[in-house]
């Protein structure tokens, strides 16, 4: 896994209130400080797995700590590939750390790893979206939050993991209704 630096937007309060303009650093650590499950519910960004798209990303938070101006973040990354003959499920641990610029419409900056060390080779860094809600709230109205995201990386392909109908998720009925889909 490389290390990328990942413009953030999630859905806070209750995991999902449609929140308007860019969260802050107390916004994420509060929002990670849960044991809600957490899915990625769109990225910019795919990276194919055997020939499929990952499907299914959700994270459970493991460590959460803060130190000056950083957030160190540690949770346990699960996902799915494959079709409706086979799928395999994997987790690992990912380590963010989360910092953030003084602007009123900077996001929080998150710089993912598969390794704790903090003095990880970060050569290959790369802006990249992600929008995370708490599965519970899942199929709850965002739209704030999906213009954010969209505001943050235009001109992106945009791809939805916890869309697809193979998702075990409790809450097919809300995928069904395509609840984050665009125009």
């Amino acid at each position: 896994m490389h290390s990328v630096i990942i413009a953030s937007f999630i859905g806070l309060a209750a995991g999902a209130f449609d929140y308007s303009g860019s969260a802050t650093l107390q916004d994420v650590k509060d929002f990670f400080s849960t044991s809600n499950d957490i899915l990625l519910l769109a990225r910019s960004y795919t990276h194919r797995i055997n020939g499929y798209e990952p499907m299914c990303i959700y994270n459970e938070k493991w460590s959460i700590t803060s130190k000056k101006s950083f957030i160190f973040i540690t949770v346990l990354q699960h996902y799915r590939y494959g079709d409706e003959r086979s799928q395999s499920a994997f987790g690992y641990p990912v380590y963010y750390t989360i910092s953030r610029n003084a602007g009123m419409d900077d996001a929080p900056l998150m710089r993912a790893t598969n390794r704790s060390d903090e003095k990880a080779d970060h050569q290959q860094d790369s802006t990249k979206c992600e929008l995370h809600i708490w599965k519970e709230n899942y199929g709850l109205p965002i739209e704030n939050c999906k213009r954010e995201f969209v505001y943050r990386c235009p001109r992106h392909p945009y791809y939805f993991p916890s869309e697809s109908l193979l998702c075990p998720f409790d809450i097919k009925y809300k995928l069904a209704r395509g609840s984050f889909q665009f125009p």
